[in-house]
C-alpha cells in the first residue's frame, strides 16, 4: 500500500506520482526529520530507533507518519476486507505504543468497527521488504503450478473480484 495516493497534491514520491503513502511515511522522510542520511536507518534495520536518539519534534513527525499508515490500512481494508493486518518494516523498530498511532489512523478511515481488525506490528522475519513479500508471493504462485487452480469443472477462470484476485 506504499504507493496508495493519499493526497494528489502531496509531496513527490520515488515512483513518479505525488502524495503516495511512501512520500509521507518512509525511511527517507524519517531521515529528513532526523537530519541524517537514509542509509543510516537502512543499515540499522529493525534496530534503527534503538540505535538513534530521537528528539521530541522528529518523534512527533514519526507519530504522524504512523497515523497516515493507519489511514492507508483502513482504506485498503475497506476495499479488501481482511481480519488481520501485520505491519512490518521501520515501524517495528519503534519504542512505545506504535499501534496506538496506527489504530488512530485506521479508525479515521475504516468503515465499520475497528474492534474486528486484528492489527499488530512485527519485525520483518524474512528480511527487508518488498523483496520478502515478492518472494512469498512468487512462492505461493509457483505452489499453484504457476497458474490459477481449476474449478470443479476443470476451468481456470480469471478472477473477477479483489478477493478472488488476492486468493489466486
Amino acid at each position: 500500500i506504499g504507493h496508495m495516493v493519499l493526497d494528489m497534491n502531496g509531496p513527490p514520491c520515488r515512483c513518479g506520482h505525488r502524495g503516495c503513502l511512501e512520500a509521507f511515511a518512509s525511511t527517507l522522510r524519517i531521515a529528513e526529520a532526523l537530519r541524517i542520511e537514509e542509509n543510516a536507518i537502512l543499515a540499522a534495520g529493525d534496530r534503527w530507533a534503538s540505535d538513534m536518539r530521537i528528539p521530541a519534534k522528529p518523534m512527533k513527525t514519526i507519530h504522524d507518519m504512523l497515523v497516515r499508515i493507519g489511514v492507508a490500512i483502513g482504506n485498503a481494508v475497506n476495499l479488501v476486507p481482511v481480519q488481520r493486518v501485520v505491519v512490518t518494516g521501520w515501524p517495528a523498530g519503534l519504542p512505545g505504543d506504535t499501534l496506538a498511532f496506527i489504530r488512530d489512523g485506521v479508525g479515521r478511515s475504516l468503515l465499520g468497527p475497528l474492534a474486528g481488525l486484528d492489527l499488530s506490528v512485527a519485525p520483518a522475519a524474512m528480511g527487508r521488504e518488498p523483496a520478502s513479500g515478492l518472494a512469498l508471493a512468487a512462492y505461493a504462485f509457483l505452489q499453484n503450478g504457476g497458474e490459477r487452480p481449476a474449478d470443479e469443472n476443470g476451468r481456470k477462470a480469471s478472477p473477477s473480484t479483489p478477493q478472488e484476485l488476492m486468493s489466486a
